[in-house]
């Protein structure tokens, strides 16, 4: 007995002793996180500060020195500023750095745009600390909110069609201004010196003049121009007048000549960087005094590169406000015609909605290209015959950007990634689905329409939230998967850098006249290939789509029938190869430019399968949410088949020299897009009521969903509702209709005013002194163009009942009428008997 307690004292104190050892490793840990944490935060680098002290922040949730950093990291990134001052202010009653505190909340204050709560905090900090570098910063600040006081009191109303974040090195790639307004980019497009860069400079439409920044003798930057001259550039010469001590940057020049856009730190200013407006004066030579922009172009960070575009009527900035520190930046495109409404700021909410700068989804951005700079690319640097387009643009990190796929090492990111594109364009369909549904509903007066299409407009939004999940977690994935092969790659030594990847040319923009592949140059050219080119498309799957939809399917199309005309000049010029009155040399010449053509109708064709599949891609994800509570699995396998046949094919097959593997990938790629052409077709059946979906559970519909609580009685339960009442009516069965009229409608996701009457009794027995006291339910049994002979099998014909649907041309056909669902079972089965193999049970209050 001694001995067996022994052993559990040993185990005990065995046991204690490992705890102790966690624990103690834990707070080392922690100490050395927190003392790394002081060191950032000391060198002003609050964002690494505010990543090393996050980890400990919940369990010591009331540790004052924890709070206090933490709190102070949050207020000066802008990050959760109610919990910046929650923490702060634990800090203070704790007594740890109280006075130091102030300055930190006064920030958080400065950055809800509470001015007066910050001037307040800044005021007590200033107390006692009045000589030091934080004292030199409570001022600024201080300066900052008088400023904004006076900004901020009268807002312009501003349509923002979208907002992107880039790195910041690449803030130029979400600008898309046309190249009339000129075009704006990083100094490395134009300088091969030791100027920065990264910098920003704009280029005038004709490449005849360059603005840019510098910095002086004195080290402040200062806005400089340099124009074209016969010989050459003229020399650097300060924008005269806007000189002081503060930094100027990104000027863009106005097509007028003297009005120019830059931002500047200058006094004044709601903090960072704010944008400004100057006008030259050619009398003094100078420019005008600056005038801020105001909110909500400019915040307390960094607002900077604004870029109007006259023509478009659209403008772009840039602004940090929301990214938090981070070496990123978000690109807000606005409608803009040079004079939007000003109003004034009623309270601290409306300053700071105004700064959020919220997409409004009736506003449809401009498609991102690549900048403007490509255009100015033959006056400013080297004159190539094609430039490749950008595919895409994936930055993987500061110095790596990928904007085609022959960049990527690893496959797996590229399928990855080729998903993240997939999801991007389905959520750009379903926010445009999403406008027009609001439109619709912004049209109805009928509560019950107008709670249905609430509740489409609900089902859309949480598609988009979730497709924008999928974005983001999939952009990291690919990502990360990139950056490990790389990793790979360079460990063994095998690492290609990006400049020496070839890219290859299909798709390619011409930037002059001269490139082979153009229509004159073909023998066998002739319209006939583009009008045709439609023909045999099924015409109910295109109604699916959007006019912009349909308007791209048509220009993929067009470039299908030119890829076929390739391939026909190529098996010319074969003929011609073989010797027929040709010398040797020029057979030799002759395969190969066929082997040239049937390389580039190849690519061509590839190209725009890619591109089809896309915009099918998209509208999948549209379908699906419309099917919702539907086995839809059937189009499920159809995609699946669709997408594995498309990621089955190596993009190498479709360059090689080898025709039998590009004859392989491009026989995948068509494969592959008839079946998501299928899915499309099936879809279509569905929609125009002719191909009957099963529930999730692989049965036969049999019950509609029941309704809303909050949804009214059907209008047609109202006899003062006299057209719908009129269209149900009792008919005799006509003659037989051929099969090809004869359709059969799938169950009603919800109850519509198509629906039958609530009474038991036929439709012109209704008055409006009885309504419908329970739900009643009928068969039905489907929807015809002509009466089906069919309805002569039912054991009772005046229980048909019948209504009209004009905008379809259809008439839907009812039996009977039921206390419930099981009262209906044995009539169902006779309506199937009778050749209603569809039919089904509804429901309507």
């Amino acid at each position: 007995m001694k001995k067996i307690l022994s052993h559990l004292l040993l185990a005990a104190a065995l046991s204690l002793g490992a705890l102790h050892t966690q624990t103690a490793g834990a707070q080392t840990q922690q100490q050395e996180a927190m003392a790394a944490a002081q060191d950032l935060f000391v060198k002003g680098d609050y964002v690494g500060a505010r990543e090393k002290i996050a980890p400990f922040t919940t369990a010591n949730d009331r540790d004052p020195k924890i709070n206090f950093l933490f709190g102070a990291a949050e207020a000066m990134t802008g990050q959760n500023l109610d919990d910046a001052l929650k923490r702060l202010h634990i800090a203070q009653l704790r007594n740890f750095r109280k006075n130091e505190a102030n300055l930190f909340i006064g920030r958080a204050y400065q950055l809800k745009c509470e001015y007066d709560l910050a001037r307040s905090a800044f005021a007590k900090f200033l107390q006692t600390n009045k000589v030091d570098s934080l004292a030199a910063l409570a001022n600024a600040y201080d300066a900052q909110c008088q400023s904004s006081v006076l900004l901020a009191s009268k807002i312009f109303s501003l349509q923002v069609a979208g907002k992107t974040r880039v790195a910041r090195k690449s803030v130029t790639t979400a600008y898309a201004a046309g190249k009339e307004c000129g075009a704006v980019c990083p100094n490395s497009h134009f300088f091969q010196s030791d100027i920065d860069p990264d910098g920003l400079m704009y280029i005038t439409e004709r490449a005849d003049a360059v603005l840019f920044s510098l910095p002086d003798d004195d080290g402040y930057m200062r806005l400089m121009r340099m124009e074209k001259l016969i010989g050459g550039w003229s020399e650097m010469s300060k924008l005269r007048g806007l000189e002081g001590e503060w930094d100027d940057m990104a000027p863009v020049l106005m097509t007028d000549g003297v009005t120019v856009y830059f931002a500047s730190n200058r006094p004044g200013g709601m903090g960072g960087f704010d944008i400004y407006r100057t006008t030259y004066d050619p009398e003094t030579r100078t420019y005008s005094e600056p005038v801020n922009m105001g909110v909500p172009f400019n915040s307390p960070f960094d607002d900077f590169l604004f870029m109007p575009d006259e023509f478009s009527g659209r403008a772009w900035f840039a602004t940090n406000r929301e990214t938090f520190g981070t070496d990123s930046v978000s690109v807000c495109e606005i409608l803009w015609d040079g004079s939007p409404i000003r109003s004034t700021a009623k309270s601290t909410n409306d300053i700071q909605t105004a700064l959020n700068l919220e997409v409004d989804p009736d506003v449809a951005p401009t498609s991102t290209v690549a900048n403007s700079q490509q255009s100015l690319q033959p006056a400013l640097a080297r004159d190539d015959s094609f430039v490749a387009k950008e595919a895409f643009r994936f930055v993987i990190c500061d110095s790596l950007t990928y904007t085609q796929w022959e960049h990527f090492r690893s496959q797996q990111a590229a399928r990855t990634y080729k998903q993240v594109v997939s999801a991007a364009a389905a959520k750009d369909s379903l926010v445009t689905l999403m406008a027009e549904q609001r439109k619709v509903f912004a049209s109805l007066s009928s509560s019950v329409e107008r709670n249905a299409k609430l509740q489409e407009l609900l089902r859309t939004e949480r598609s988009i939230y979730t497709l924008e999940d999928e974005v983001t977690d999939k952009t990291e994935a690919a990502r990360n998967e990139e950056i490990s092969e790389i990793n790979r790659l360079v460990a063994q030594g095998q690492y290609t850098p990006l400049a020496k990847i070839k890219v290859s040319n299909a798709g390619a923009r011409q930037l002059d006249g001269t490139a082979w592949l153009r229509p004159s140059a073909f023998s066998v050219y002739s319209p006939v290939f583009f009008r045709d080119a439609r023909k045999g498309q099924d015409e109910e799957v295109l109604e699916l789509f959007t006019a912009a939809q349909r308007s791209l399917i048509e220009e993929q199309d067009s470039m299908l029938a030119w890829a076929r005309i390739v391939e026909l000049e190529a098996d010319r010029l074969d003929a011609a190869a073989l010797g027929r009155q040709t010398s040797d040399d020029d057979a030799i010449a002759y395969a190969a430019k066929a082997e040239a053509y049937r390389l580039a109708a190849a690519r061509l064709t590839s190209d725009a399968y890619d591109r089809l599949l896309d915009i099918y891609e998209a509208k999948y994800r549209v379908v699906i949410v419309t099917l919702t509570g539907y086995d839809a699995s059937d189009l499920v396998e159809l995609r699946g088949k669709a997408r594995s046949l498309f990621e089955s094919v190596d993009p190498a097959d479709i360059a090689s020299g080898e025709s039998d593997k590009r004859d392989a990938a491009l026989a995948a790629k068509r494969r592959g897009l008839a079946s998501m052409v299928k899915c499309m077709q099936r879809y279509a059946v569905h929609a125009d009521g002719s191909f009957p979906l099963r529930e999730a559970d692989g049965s036969t519909p049999t019950v509609c969903p029941e309704p809303d609580d909050q949804l009214e009685p059907s209008p047609l339960n109202d006899q003062t509702d006299a057209p719908a009442a009129e269209a149900i009516t009792s008919e005799p069965a006509p003659a037989e209709p051929t099969p090809a009229e004869q359709t059969t409608e799938p169950a009603p996701a919800e109850p519509t005013t198509e629906s039958v009457p609530a009474e038991p009794a036929p439709a012109q027995e209704q008055t409006a002194a009885e309504p419908a006291s329970q739900p009643t339910h009928h068969i039905q049994l489907g929807a015809f163009k002509k009466k089906p002979a069919a309805l002569a099998s039912l054991p009772n014909q005046s229980a048909v009942h019948s209504v009209f649907l004009p905008e379809r041309g259809i008439t839907r056909y009812y039996y009977g009428a039921y206390a419930s669902p099981s009262e209906a079972a044995d009539d169902l089965k006779k309506a199937h008997e009778a050749g209603f193999s569809g039919a089904f049970v509804t429901k309507i209050n």
